[in-house]
């Protein structure tokens, strides 16, 4: 009946300010027996406290109706949750923390409906929240309340818990596995995760907190309570916590089976609290600052956005989750912003990584329109105030990507309009001018307009896509020199191949399986493969690695730091493999591969020849026909010992003279001893016969 009525009565005063005015009246009552009903997620909306707030909900006028003794009574059922536990959820076989982190939830819940109202804060109520969380510390839970650990150390340790709750619950094995009731099925709304629990009181009295503070104006103004209150929040939440809190990734799962890939314990909208605690209390004025979360905190959370859009086009709970934290916390707050990024040539491979992020992620189909909007906002601030040379890798991107124009693609437009409007006069000055664009820009930027041109020519009208993509079409058009033409180049099949974003990935490498390589370009396969490593070697020694048996990066051991003749057939394939599909897939696009030999390289030309020479001799007496027939005479009979094979003659007299010359050699420990004589000898030697001659032979 409790729970019928109280569902009743909060419809009743969402349909009208009458009624909430009529049911504020009873106020009193309500937050008397508010205590009830509350640490049963199921009833959450029909229970006297949810009345409560339904009475005052989005109504500045009641907001400030409310008078201290109201409030009081709720922080007075805070504080006791902050003393004790919930011994219903005790009694299910929950652990017993010592306090209740769920009751207490709710009840944070209902202050911050009094603190903040239509997207503005309360003075009043906000002053008097302060005031009652510090008269009452039992309010804060133990983390943050005396000596307590700190926000940073309880967000961990309950997400720890959270993500052992999890793994217990898949049947897995967890590492300081607690004693914690399961669910009695999947669709057990009443179940509770005492991790998730902890995590969302300690993120909704940071979001309370941060709603609390005074706004930036009255800090401005110098006023003593507003400067006081701000002090109190930043002595209870300190910087370096808020830092490491947005540094935590979050855990993303596979949800194949069709269930949700939300983790159990920190998610988006935890964070969206702190950030927003961050922006009210602290502020991101800091230029060091700033660039530190970026790097360590936003960027990272960007990454995962993009990494969680699903080939298959449908949603996912922690995508749409992650999503609106970003389009309400992450790139407002980098928009507000936009003035660092002027002047941070130390910080450029950062905002290159974050412009890049970013636009992929504007390409992801389930960013709400206002999200869509926000994203392509965030790009043109950056871009206003980055340097036109700077976006050159953006515009080889975007060239492939609106050769196919879509929905998806009116942010590139945009972006693209507004680049070319600001950036007319780098593109359009001749090339003897310093300080404009370079011969690619400009052709990458025709490209762009004949990709857009010929997108355009190929769709059906609409509307929309075609009021964003005329304006780019002239901005493009003005930007460039009247005179210029584009060229067509080996790069226009690149550039004029349309995105493959859509849909699963579909890889399409060059077809080499009939490519063959020759002897000779076997040969330089292996001399590479010997180079590679023993340049990869090289740098290794360089920074004090030495040979071992086993690798040890600690001591900076490595079992491949040996001769590259010493390497086994599985690691010498290693280094050959890459260099000869490379080599295939040249030969494979029509590329021709050239030896430029020297005087010393016709000792493997005339083996090769010789050999091929006595090769066609013995076809020739075989009867068979031979490629290049040429006149010699055959044998008189099997017997005739005065019989000479040409071919044969020359490789045993070449054979012979590499054989004299290597007994000519002087020996090794001379050599070693340095005398003139010896290392005079071995040089003529060695300029007679290369060395690449030597392996020649040896390969065939």
């Amino acid at each position: 009946m409790v729970v019928a009525c109280c569902k009743f009565l909060c419809y009743f005063c969402r349909t009208s300010r009458q009624n909430q005015k009529a049911m504020f009246d009873h106020l009193p009552f309500l937050l008397e027996n508010s205590n009830i009903l509350l640490s049963r997620p199921s009833l959450q909306g029909t229970t006297p406290l949810d009345v409560a707030y339904s009475s005052l909900m989005d109504n500045t006028e009641l907001a400030l109706a409310l008078r201290e003794h109201h409030l009081e009574k709720i922080a007075v059922y805070l504080s006791r949750c902050g003393l004790q536990s919930n011994s219903e959820l005790v009694e299910k076989g929950y652990p017993d923390l010592g306090w209740d982190p769920v009751e207490g939830e709710r009840y944070l819940d209902f202050l911050r409906f009094c603190v903040w109202v239509g997207g503005e804060s309360v003075e009043e109520n906000a002053n008097l929240v302060i005031r009652l969380l510090i008269r009452k510390p039992e309010c804060l839970g133990p983390a943050l309340r005396g000596e307590g650990e700190g926000l940073l150390c309880a967000i961990v340790d309950a997400n720890k818990m959270s993500e052992r709750i999890a793994m217990q619950r898949m049947g897995a094995e967890a590492e300081g596995v607690m004693e914690h009731p399961m669910p009695a099925g999947e669709d057990d709304v009443d179940y509770i995760d005492t991790g998730a629990a902890i995590l969302s009181f300690y993120c909704t009295l940071v979001d309370l907190m941060g709603r609390c503070a005074p706004e930036a104006q009255l800090i401005a103004q110098g006023k003593n309570d507003s400067l006081r209150a701000r002090a109190i929040l930043r002595s209870l939440v300190p910087l370096e916590d808020l830092q490491g809190v947005l540094s935590l990734r979050f855990s993303l799962s596979n949800s194949s089976d069709g269930g949700s890939d939300m983790p159990s314990g920190l998610v988006p909208s935890h964070k969206q609290s702190v950030v927003l605690f961050l922006e009210r209390v602290y502020g991101m004025e800091d230029k060091e600052l700033f660039f530190k979360l970026l790097e360590e905190a936003f960027l990272m959370d960007l990454r995962a956005a993009t990494l969680l859009e699903k080939a298959d086009g449908t949603e996912s709970e922690m995508a749409l989750a992650l999503n609106r934290y970003i389009g309400n916390s992450i790139l407002p707050a980098l928009i507000k912003r936009s003035s660092f990024y002027a002047d941070a040539e130390s910080n450029a491979p950062l905002l290159d990584a974050t412009l890049h992020t970013v636009y992929r992620l504007s390409k992801c189909k389930i960013l709400t329109k206002g999200q869509r909007e926000m994203v392509s906002d965030f790009l043109v601030a950056l871009t206003r105030e980055m340097q036109p040379a700077m976006l050159l890798p953006l515009l080889r991107k975007l060239t492939i990507d609106v050769s196919k124009l879509s929905e998806y693609t009116t942010v590139a437009l945009r972006l693209l309009t507004l680049h070319y409007e600001r950036c007319g006069k780098y593109y359009g000055a001749s090339a003897a001018t310093p300080g404009t664009a370079t011969e690619e820009e400009k052709r990458l930027t025709m490209m762009l307009f004949t990709n857009i041109f010929q997108s355009l020519s190929k769709m059906e009208y609409d509307p929309e896509l075609f009021g964003k993509a005329l304006p780019c079409l002239s901005a493009i058009g003005c930007a460039l020199p009247p005179d210029y033409s584009l060229t067509t180049g080996y790069e226009d099949e690149l550039y004029n191949t349309s995105s493959t974003a859509e849909g699963p990935y579909n890889p399409l490498p060059i077809d080499i399986s009939n490519v063959e390589l020759d002897q000779d370009i076997t040969d330089l396969v292996h001399k590479f493969s010997e180079h590679y490593h023993d340049a990869w070697a090289a740098r290794k020694q360089e920074n004090g690695w030495t040979y071992a048996e086993t690798r040890n990066d600690e001591e900076r051991k490595h079992p491949r730091l040996k001769p590259y003749g010493m390497l086994s057939d599985y690691e010498c394939e290693r280094y050959r493999e890459p260099v000869s599909q490379a080599l295939k897939a040249l030969l494979a696009l029509k590329w021709c591969i050239e030896y430029e030999s020297s005087d010393g390289g016709a000792g493997r030309d005339m083996i090769h020849s010789s050999d091929s020479m006595s090769e066609r001799i013995a076809m020739q007496r075989m009867g068979a026909e031979a490629e290049g027939v040429m006149e010699h005479p055959m044998p008189a009979g099997e017997d005739d010992v005065d019989y000479i094979d040409t071919g044969a003659a020359i490789l045993g007299f070449y054979c012979t003279l590499v054989d004299l010359m290597g007994r000519c050699a002087p020996e090794a420990q001379l050599i070693a001893q340095g005398k003139n004589d010896s290392l005079r000898a071995r040089a003529i030697l060695r300029s007679l016969v290369p060395l690449e001659d030597l392996q020649g032979v040896l390969s065939l």
